[in-house]
């Protein structure tokens, strides 16, 4: 039955060609089923319906703590762009829509976004990369 609602919708279901990489990083230990239905869900869904990407996925990143104890760092949504400006662009509007809160990161390329609480602070050097931490 909901078929019939989802005609000519075919486009926005299935997974756009010749996207980039891009990561939201959230400081701290957000809960897998917040970081889903607090941002994931959303951020798909807007970037689905104008053809920007799409949304989905993540994981987190750990870091020994002063007392020698592993501290989730960092909450990742895992993201895919086919226009990097335009869909950053309306990435930066929706996490502020929806509360992010202060240090979200939206990481492309060698580059961050970095929300300060009042604006987004674009193009910095990338504070981390994931892919270059040891022992995760």
């Amino acid at each position: 039955m909901i078929e019939r609602f989802l005609i000519g919708m075919d486009a926005m279901l299935g997974e756009p060609d010749n996207t980039e990489y891009v990561a939201v990083v959230f400081p701290g230990d957000l809960d897998p089923f917040e970081r889903h239905y607090r941002f994931g869900i959303h951020l798909d869904a807007e970037l689905r319906l104008v053809g920007l990407g799409t949304c989905g996925g993540g994981s987190s990143v750990s870091e020994l703590d002063d007392d020698d104890a592993w501290r989730t760092a960092y909450s990742i949504i895992d993201m895919d762009l086919v226009d990097m400006d335009r869909g950053r662009a309306l990435v930066r509007e929706q996490l502020v829509e929806l509360d992010c809160p202060v240090d979200t990161m939206i990481q492309y390329r060698d580059l961050q976004d970095r929300w300060d609480g009042e604006r987004w602070q674009l193009g910095e050097d990338r504070s981390f990369d994931e892919d270059k931490l040891e022992g995760f």
